[in-house]
């Protein structure tokens, strides 16, 4: 890039013995490094912005003509050099780079700067931003993601509209933009010839009803290729599958309302993915509901871990841990439920990215297990973590559960309801004030720890 003579080797060792720098061996080849960034500084104090430009050009073009495989630093010295449109071009590649090497949130970064930087056409720029949308969700920012795949919906086709709002508003939800997401769910059923039930009644009348078809009908599907089934009626399922596992975490009957609308759906289908997702979360509906039969419970888990093989979906085969672990949480077995709620957790961790709500739901309920148990110094090392990583990604759902409830009596134990007090009164501000919620209930859970704790029967 110096274009000195002979590669620069004098120079390179007056400055290796004078101390400025020094080589070390990587996989790019040599490297030559300043022993201190004061030398760097230095030297570029000195030069004029057009002397820097043209230094960052010609590092930028030595390392093309050497073929080094590090693109996000080329967009560096590009642009660095005022060549935007090159350096739009490379922090794509460098965003696709990263996102294959698991490295979301720099992905992410990288995908905006290509969007900033280059001058594409209408449908690069919205593969782009497609991507961008998409690794922010990998990434558990889903509030951004959101915004983004409204933005895309803005100029798509009727079809490809109703699945990226269907995607905005499964963000927004399962993220607890409970009021935001709730407009939107209300817009993607209509378009799909649904809507919410009008009233609490009518939602517990439309449970008897589904309830009563599926005593009637049986658990029986069709098998049934996904190409031979009506788009059409895969919006509809989809959609009754986001509204049942989202509100099955925040308004427990409108989440079962959805939840037999979706099974009905999915066994008059017969795709086996979506009767797996929907068998499963008849799982754990079972034990919510209380009286049912551990025959007929233990026969349909079978029928689920057969599906699960069948089928051979990472996603499916966490659905199924997830299920039995939130089925033995809901019945007092709090060691399996955190065992296999972990097992789902290892599950998606490693082989289903972008799966961040049910990943976010399985790491809540194993500490709560945890926390009923007793094992209160484990929840204690591994709860900030999830408070701090859920508070960075603006997961409102993870942060305001974790504030509250079970959870105040960690504050208490050690000696803090000033802390607790604060707590709740944060996961109570950032929540919908609307309807009845879960996030309501743990909060007044909580708020009944910390009375009895300060003596206030």
């Amino acid at each position: 890039a110096a274009e000195l003579e002979e590669g620069g080797v004098h120079e390179l060792n007056l400055l290796r013995s004078g101390r400025f720098v020094k080589t070390t061996q990587s996989p790019l080849g040599e490297l030559v490094e300043l022993y201190h960034t004061r030398v760097g500084k230095a030297v570029r104090d000195g030069w004029t912005p057009e002397e820097s430009a043209r230094h960052h050009l010609s590092l930028a073009r030595a390392m093309e003509r050497e073929r080094w495989d590090d693109p996000e630093a080329l967009m560096m010295h590009y642009l660095s050099g005022g060549e935007q449109d090159r350096a739009g071009e490379l922090a794509m590649g460098a965003a696709r780079q990263a996102s294959e090497t698991l490295a979301f949130d720099r992905a992410a970064n990288l995908y905006s700067t290509a969007l900033e930087l280059g001058q594409w056409d209408l449908a690069t720029a919205e593969d782009l931003k497609s991507r961008l949308a998409d690794t922010l969700v990998y990434a558990g920012r889903g509030e951004k993601a959101a915004r983004v795949y409204l933005e895309l919906a803005q100029g798509a086709d009727e079809a490809t509209s109703i699945e990226l709002r269907r995607k905005a508003a499964e963000q927004l939800i399962t993220n607890g933009y409970i009021d935001e997401g709730r407009v939107l769910l209300i817009e993607v059923l209509r378009r799909v010839d649904l809507k919410l039930p009008g009233s609490y009644r009518s939602a517990v009348f439309g449970h008897y009803m589904h309830r009563a078809c599926l005593r009637w009908n049986g658990l029986v599907f069709t098998d049934t290729d996904e190409a031979q089934i009506a788009p059409a009626d895969l919006h509809r399922i989809d959609a009754c599958w986001l509204t049942a596992l989202s509100m099955s975490f925040v308004d427990p009957v409108l989440g079962m309302y959805f939840h037999e609308r979706n099974l009905l759906y999915s066994l008059k289908a017969g795709e086996q993915y979506r009767v797996l997702r929907a068998f499963t979360m008849e799982l754990a509906f079972m034990v919510q509901m209380g009286d049912y039969d551990w025959n007929v419970w233990s026969k349909l888990l079978t029928r689920c871990k057969a599906l699960a093989n069948h089928v051979n979906l990472a996603h499916g085969h966490a659905l199924v841990f997830m299920a039995e672990g939130m089925s033995a949480y809901l019945e007092g077995r709090y060691k399996n439920a955190y065992r296999l709620l972990r097992q789902a957790e290892r599950t998606i961790v490693e082989l289903c990215p972008g799966v961040t709500f049910e990943l976010a739901q399985c790491r809540l309920f194993a500490l709560r297990s945890l926390m009923y148990v007793g094992e209160l110094k484990q929840v204690g090392l591994e709860h900030p973590k999830l408070v701090n990583e859920a508070t960075e990604c603006g997961n409102l759902l993870l942060s305001s559960s974790l504030r509250s409830d079970i959870f105040v009596l960690l504050l208490l134990a050690k000696d803090a309801p000033d802390k607790a007090r604060s707590n709740l009164a944060s996961a109570r501000a950032q929540w919908s004030r609307a309807g009845a919620h879960f996030q309501h209930f743990f909060e007044i859970r909580g708020q009944v720890y910390l009375a009895l704790y300060e003596d206030r029967n």
